[in-house]
C-alpha cells in the first residue's frame, strides 16, 4: 500500500486537515506524532456510492479520518482485526433503501390517484 491523501478532523475543532497517510506493518501513520494502531481503529462508515470511508481511533473517538479511495480502504480493512465493527454503514444502506421505497410508493399512489380522476 502506498501513501494516500486523506481529510482528517481532530474532534477538538472544526478544522479540516489534509494529511498524507502511510501504512506500516501494524499502524497508520497520520503524522509523525499521530499513529493509529490497527487494533485501535474503528470503522465509523464504510464507503458508500458518493461517500468516503470514515474511520476513528478508540483512543480519540471524536477524531475522524476520511478515506476517499475505496480500494485503499478495502486493503486497510483486511489489516484490521476481525472484530472491528462498522457503526453506521448498515444503517445508511437501510435508510437509503427505505427512502427509495417510500418515494417509489408515493409516485405509484400519485399515478393511481390521477388514473381514477
Amino acid at each position: 500500500m502506498t501513501n494516500l491523501k486523506c481529510k482528517f478532523f481532530d474532534g477538538k475543532s472544526a478544522q479540516k486537515y489534509e494529511l498524507e497517510v502511510s501504512v506500516a506493518e501494524d499502524h497508520l501513520k497520520l503524522t509523525d506524532e499521530i499513529l493509529w494502531y490497527f487494533d485501535e481503529i474503528e470503522i465509523v462508515e464504510k464507503p458508500q456510492f458518493d461517500r468516503p470511508a470514515i474511520i476513528s481511533s478508540k483512543l480519540f473517538p471524536d477524531a475522524r479520518l476520511y478515506i476517499e479511495d475505496a480500494a485503499f480502504f478495502l486493503k486497510l480493512e483486511q489489516k484490521l482485526p476481525q472484530n472491528q465493527s462498522c457503526k453506521k454503514s448498515c444503517f445508511y444502506v437501510s435508510k437509503s433503501v427505505i427512502h427509495f421505497a417510500l418515494f417509489a410508493l408515493a409516485i405509484f399512489c400519485f399515478i393511481k390517484f390521477f388514473q381514477h380522476v
